[in-house]
């Protein structure tokens, strides 16, 4: 009788000791995610170690428990839903006591190499290598929502609002946004507003403008990205969402890639991910853009060209 070769599965492990609880997330699990299909896997597994937590940052720092617990379940778990490949999902909240033969990070052990690497280098990485790191996707039933509430999608362009309750450098320019919003209403589009979750669960200082906002995208990333999917163009500043549109399909026009006064959008941190000022990430489509310039109204004008026609 012949044996059958059984091929242990692909695990990645995530160990919020040791990564943030961020959508820096993202740039793992896309890693994740394009290493299994190099290696002609059908799917990856995922265990998220939730036993502790890393408090490293001020950010980190100034989270409470109960604010830790609320982004594992309405951030990372959001992020894992639109990895059309990922198999078994666990989250422990146990130090794990074993790990699988096949892991990722490679050659990952809890105590004796514990790092988790979660930088943009990571994606990087993985595109040098061959593997398609664009592996977000929306689930069916989100576009089939999306559908359903937006039947006539041929105008449609979502504007993503920045509004956060830390780092308040990197918020969009409100008033600028709200000027373009009316320009391209005056042009026959249908801009949508995708506000921020902070602000919809506190002031919400964005709904409250006289624009056309939807704030269930805010809440879930699946219904965000349906509703980026379907748009002819989705316009955001430097915020965490854009580590779900890099790795996605959709196309977009990012804007304040640089922002001053703040580390994660200056140019020594793009540099240190290897893209240079000007540039943008290799892996990107033609209708997906980077702006090193800030959200000014001029600026956002300039994209116009960029928009297909009506």
């Amino acid at each position: 009788m012949q044996t059958q070769l059984v091929i242990p599965p692909l695990v990645a492990y995530y160990d919020f000791k040791q990564a943030p609880i961020t959508f820096d997330f993202t740039n793992f699990i896309v890693s994740a995610s394009a290493l299994a299909t190099m290696q002609s896997r059908m799917s990856f597994d995922l265990v998220l170690i939730a036993d502790d937590w890393r408090k490293v940052t001020p950010r980190e720092l100034a989270y409470t428990d109960a604010d830790r617990q609320w982004r594992l379940w309405n951030l990372i778990n959001q992020i894992v839903q639109v990895v059309p490949n990922l198999g078994d999902f666990t989250i422990t909240r146990r130090p794990i006591g074993e790990v699988a033969v096949a892991s990722f990070p490679t050659f990952y052990h809890p105590h004796h190499t514990p790092q988790i690497p979660y930088l943009y280098s990571l994606p990087m990485d993985a595109h040098k290598a061959g593997a398609n790191v664009r592996a977000f996707r929306p689930s069916a039933h989100a576009l089939k929502i999306i559908d359903r509430m937006f039947p006539d999608q041929h105008n449609l362009v979502t504007l993503t609002m920045r509004k956060a309750g830390h780092d308040a450098t990197r918020d969009s320019n409100l008033d600028a946004w709200l000027q373009f919003y009316r320009e391209l209403k005056a042009k026959g589009f249908r801009p949508i507003i995708v506000p921020d979750q902070d602000d919809t669960l506190d002031q919400r200082t964005i709904a409250r403008l006289d624009w056309e906002v939807f704030e269930s995208a805010s809440m879930s990333v699946d219904l965000r990205l349906a509703l980026y999917t379907r748009s002819r163009m989705n316009y955001l500043t430097n915020n965490g969402i854009i580590g779900i549109l890099l790795f996605s399909q959709a196309p977009f026009c990012w804007y304040s890639v640089i922002v001053e006064g703040t580390w994660v959008a200056s140019p020594q941190y793009y540099e240190n991910m290897g893209i240079s000022v000007g540039s943008k990430f290799p892996w990107l489509d033609g209708n997906q853009h980077m702006f090193w310039k800030p959200d000014t109204l001029e600026n956002l004008r300039e994209s116009l060209v960029l928009l297909p026609q009506l």
